[in-house]
């Protein structure tokens, strides 16, 4: 990969600075991706976008002052995995995607009644548990996905999963109390 970052610049410098930065900051840039998108396939990606990226404003890296470019690698990482985030959370099912209507399948079976209930009780969910909770179970990710998705912890996800479960169990409990 790297003969390939090296034929994206044309001066013997712009390439030695290329070749340095990749084998001094690879390793961490991968870390931070990893932090950002928990598919390796996904970090990745994230990684060859954000050298291609760094390549682009090569003028801008002065390999001799390692602070700062490591700082500027971080930084380029941290914002190419973010975009990416934003990017796929821009393609996430909300539940007001979601019709009345139930849909067919050979995985579950519910009534209409039962289905509009749950769809109505998700909708009316503050924010913070309806959105946990529609992308662990329509969209399903992970706690890692959510937490990175959310810019929020693993351990905040957890909660808001749990309380949201609470709450939506509640709610359905009343109304079908009230039925």
């Amino acid at each position: 990969m790297l003969l390939f970052y090296l034929s994206l610049v044309r001066t013997d410098r712009d390439k030695q600075k290329v070749q340095r930065v990749y084998e001094q900051y690879y390793g961490l840039m991968m870390y931070i991706a990893g932090r950002y998108c928990p598919q390796r396939s996904d970090a990745e990606d994230v990684v060859h976008d954000a050298i291609v990226k760094i390549i682009r404003h090569i003028d801008c890296v002065d390999v001799s002052d390692e602070t700062r470019t490591k700082a500027f690698c971080v930084t380029v990482v941290k914002h190419t995995a973010l975009d990416r985030l934003k990017a796929k959370e821009n393609n996430v099912i909300s539940m007001e995607d979601f019709q009345e209507e139930p849909v067919h399948s050979n995985d579950f079976a519910i009534d209409k009644d039962t289905y509009a209930d749950l769809v109505r009780a998700i909708r009316a969910l503050d924010d913070p548990y309806r959105i946990v909770l529609t992308l662990k179970y329509v969209n399903d990710m992970t706690d890692k996905e959510i937490a990175a998705l959310l810019g929020i912890s693993e351990k905040t996800v957890s909660v808001r999963l749990t309380r949201g479960r609470q709450k939506l169990r509640k709610e359905l409990e009343e109304a079908d109390n009230y039925a």
